[in-house]
């Protein structure tokens, strides 16, 4: 194995470890359950990982540009691990409080800052297969809900969940360590000309970019069926029917699309391009959203429907963090790649926000009968959202003579 197909094989084992954060939803309902915390108590925990990570990405390449990667690596596993420890050790104590600080915030905030300094780092040993090197790397933060997630809410059954939490302290505090040993940042002078020979370009200010504005509006409404169903998964899966066990797995699954999305779009942008990739993300959104929905239909549930619908988003979900380092890197050039990865994946935060408002309203709508419909009927009217901001892209992108 050549280095730079050991550097990436190293960036997907922590990214598998660093996707527990999409195992919310079964940890959730251990946690809830315990203290007798509603749905949206916890859904806001997730939504508050979701924030936190994105400025976690942005703070972590600020950080990589006056720390080395090991260092920035290590502040990163300081975090998770005081998040997951402080988390089981004081929630007793403190409640909500403290589980928003530990898992919402310190979790969130090192998943952000070792994501982006990951990928951004062994990104740049692959110029001319980035597809294939975002794909791989963001498959592995996409099925680590499904691998070690499923397995983390075996254990729970058995152990509880702080024996759980204080396990994966220590098991992601160690996976980043080795990281540190294994991956190893370019030279200046490979920095400098890219694997084919050809030197990078210089491309303008992306937040200067009326595209990225555009690409922000379709990214925020893209993304927020996947992050109501990621959130919720198991607790929506047990309200439309399914049994306990299958809800849990359905957690896994969803992942598993989440993940497979991201290798299969990585390698379509390499043969297809960004406008490809981009219209089959928004498309199974759409798709995905309005199976939910009609799953809940007043009066009636379709269990099939909403596994169905979860798979979908969770497929389009997966598209779009891989989408947003193709955009970031393919129309704004490799110098400030980091920077503008985090720039272009804050749009998880404003979903999140966007996801989280939507719900609460909703359901109040709603009511105790038909609030789950009102929530993904909203999902559905966001995603139409998306195909407007998607259309406005394409015409932008065009426009100023950009590559599709």
């Amino acid at each position: 194995m050549n280095h730079r197909m050991r550097y990436l094989a190293a960036g997907v084992l922590s990214l598998l470890f660093l996707g527990l954060i999409y195992s919310w939803s079964n940890f959730s309902s251990a946690i809830g359950q315990e203290f007798g915390w509603d749905r949206e108590s916890m859904r806001l925990v997730f939504t508050l990982s979701i924030i936190t990570f994105c400025f976690g990405g942005f703070f972590g390449a600020k950080l990589n540009e006056r720390l080395s990667f090991r260092a920035t690596l290590l502040v990163a596993a300081a975090l998770l691990a005081g998040g997951f420890a402080g988390t089981a050790a004081a929630v007793d104590a403190g409640g909500l409080p403290v589980l928003y600080g530990g898992y919402g915030i310190l979790c969130g905030t090192g998943c952000g800052i070792a994501y982006n300094t990951i990928i951004a780092m062994v990104n740049a040993w692959f110029p001319d297969r980035v597809g294939f090197s975002s794909g791989a790397l963001m498959m592995g933060f996409g099925i680590g809900g499904l691998v070690l997630g499923t397995a983390a809410a075996a254990c729970i059954e058995v152990t509880g969940w702080r024996v759980v939490f204080m396990g994966l302290a220590l098991l992601v505090a160690l996976v980043l360590l080795a990281t540190t040993v294994i991956v190893k940042p370019r030279t200046k002078e490979e920095d400098a000309v890219a694997a084919d020979g050809v030197r990078r370009r210089e491309a303008p200010s992306m937040a200067r970019s009326p595209l990225f504005w555009v690409y922000c509006l379709w990214a925020t409404c893209a993304i927020c069926a996947g992050l109501m169903i990621i959130g919720d998964a198991k607790s929506s899966g047990l309200a439309v029917g399914l049994e306990a066990g299958f809800a849990t797995l359905l957690v896994g699954l969803v992942s598993t699309t989440n993940g497979a999305a991201r290798i299969v779009i990585g390698m379509l942008y390499d043969r297809r391009g960004l406008v490809a990739v981009m219209a089959t993300a928004t498309l199974a959104a759409l798709a995905g959203a309005a199976a939910l929905a009609g799953s809940f239909a007043p009066g009636i549930r379709f269990p099939g429907l909403f596994v169905a619908g979860a798979l979908l988003v969770g497929f389009s979900y997966g598209c779009v963090p891989v989408i947003a380092s193709a955009f970031a890197r393919g129309l704004f050039g490799e110098d400030g790649y980091a920077g503008n990865l985090a720039l272009a994946n804050f749009n998880m935060a404003s979903a999140a926000v966007l996801s989280s408002l939507a719900a609460g309203f909703a359901r109040g709508l709603g009511g105790a009968e038909n609030g789950d419909f009102a929530v993904y009927a909203a999902v559905v009217a966001i995603v139409v959202l998306a195909l407007g901001g998607f259309a406005a892209f394409v015409r932008l992108l065009r426009f100023n003579h950009r590559p599709c």
